[in-house]
């Protein structure tokens, strides 16, 4: 048969463990840790004075943290991206109306041939579209 043989991507740098992480090889993978610290989601371990700690991500609504890290951590710039709620469809606009992304946001319009501020869109045109309850 074969023999596996592991690698320490700790010992080879091939982990991705942010800044001051500490990674632990284990068989087939590896663990980052802040010290004793076990870092929750979004958050990168810092030196603080000599002792790692872990430093949480907040962002401002409309966006969330970026899955890949900060560019600069002293600045954040890059830590945060905008949530596109069109995409995922968590926003509130009408079926006949549309969606379109902003900057921490978002706004709706209708669609052509329907009036409205695109949360609540009517007909325009009822009687050339049937969609009427005339006699």
């Amino acid at each position: 048969g074969r023999v596996c043989v592991d690698i320490d991507e700790c010992e080879t740098g091939t982990h991705n463990c942010h800044g001051d992480d500490y990674c632990t090889n284990t068989a087939g993978a590896f663990n980052c840790t802040c010290g004793i610290h076990n870092c929750p989601a979004y958050a990168f371990c810092v030196d603080l004075d000599g002792s790692p700690a872990c430093l949480v991500i907040d962002c401002v609504l409309g966006y969330e943290p970026h899955s890949h890290g900060c560019a600069d951590l002293d600045l954040f710039s890059g830590c945060c991206i905008d949530i596109n709620e069109c995409d995922r469809g968590t926003n509130n606009c009408h079926a006949n109306g549309r969606c379109i992304n902003t900057p921490g946001s978002f706004n709706c319009t209708c669609l052509p041939g329907y009036t409205g501020n695109g949360v609540h869109c009517v007909d325009t045109y009822p009687c050339e579209t049937g969609n009427h309850n005339c006699h």
